[in-house]
């Protein structure tokens, strides 16, 4: 039993490892989302919008109704994960990415699970 265990742990140790691999560097989530436009959807709600990141660091969100979310940024951290804030929320939420090939990209919060599908990256701001 006690070694069925340990090689579970390793099982699960490397395939979290495999995983990590999967995400995008630093490098290259600033050079995806860098003044770029996309469109997004949000898994859980299976709500779409479009994004504009501005090298500034403003995150403006346009809604389907054509309203826009302003005042709020976003950033990539050191950890290359994708951070956004939030009227509803302090602080900052960040989140993997992963290159899911074909031009689309998930986000992947802390717990593993798939919260955005991101797309259509063009650059500027075409909001």
């Amino acid at each position: 039993m006690k070694k069925l265990v340990i090689l579970a742990l390793a099982i699960w140790a490397f395939g979290a490892e495999a995983r990590a691999d999967e995400y995008l560097t630093e490098a290259q989530a600033k050079a995806l989302f860098t003044d770029k436009t996309f469109d997004g959807l949000y898994v859980p709600k299976d709500k779409i919008f479009k994004a504009y990141e501005a090298p500034d660091g403003a995150h403006v969100v346009l809604r389907p109704n054509g309203k826009k979310d302003k005042g709020r940024k976003w950033m990539v951290n050191d950890k290359g994960q994708h951070c956004t804030t939030g009227k509803k929320w302090d602080g900052w939420r960040c989140s993997h990415v992963k290159d899911a090939g074909n031009g689309e990209y998930h986000k992947v919060n802390g717990r593993g699970k798939h919260t955005h599908t991101l797309t259509n990256f063009r650059a500027g701001n075409q909001l």
